[in-house]
């Protein structure tokens, strides 16, 4: 099985002929809470994300002795500490990291951060580092990973919120209430895009 991503297409994920929408898509069609904020401001996020969400793969793959522990990050000492502090409290082991996957039933794909161990009692769980504020289809977003391959039995789906400060990260878990709540959301917007994509109004 080959999954290329192509970013900015009507379906960004590719599978050995099959055209999926990528699960960013559908959050994006569902809210995009994006909209009005200046580019120079979104591209400093988006660095700071980037550099964030690498070190925590180093950070995860350190635990199983893969790699070494990373250094901190100059400028993003907070974070990187408020990172290190969560990982270490949850005991957290992983099983897979940032491993893209796809739901061949709804037609869409994506790449989650991990697929971890997490607590004393070592619950499987899938992991989103969040290094920015909460935004509505957070949850979404780890409904639509349970949904792919690989990724269902995952016991627990966890956003976790690291701090500019280094305090203690905000996890923010998804309830079995909330994952049909957010299923459905996820499904109406999945048919909006696959309609504006069936008229021509998606690039």
């Amino acid at each position: 099985m080959t999954i290329t991503c192509t970013r900015g297409t009507a379906y960004e994920y590719h599978m050995d002929g099959i055209d999926l929408f990528s699960v960013s898509q559908i959050r994006t069609v569902a809210h995009n809470p994006y909209v009005g904020i200046p580019d120079a401001m979104l591209e400093a996020a988006r660095l700071r994300g980037t550099l964030l969400h690498r070190r925590f793969w180093r950070v995860l793959a350190a635990q199983s002795n893969l790699v070494p522990m990373p250094a901190v990050i100059p400028g993003l000492e907070g974070y990187c500490q408020s990172m290190d502090e969560w990982v270490a409290r949850n005991r957290v082991q992983p099983l897979t990291i940032e491993h893209t996957s796809v739901s061949r039933k709804f037609g869409y794909a994506g790449t989650p951060d991990a697929l971890v161990w997490i607590g004393p009692k070592g619950v499987s769980a899938i992991v989103d580092l969040k290094t920015g504020a909460p935004t509505l289809t957070d949850a979404m977003q780890l409904v639509l990973y349970s949904k792919m391959e690989g990724y269902e039995a995952a016991g627990d789906l966890v956003d976790v919120y690291i701090r500019a400060d280094g305090s203690r990260a905000k996890e923010a878990r998804v309830t079995t209430g909330m994952k049909a709540v957010e299923w459905a959301w996820a499904m109406a917007a999945l048919g909006v895009l696959q309609g504006r994509v069936n008229r021509g109004l998606q690039s």
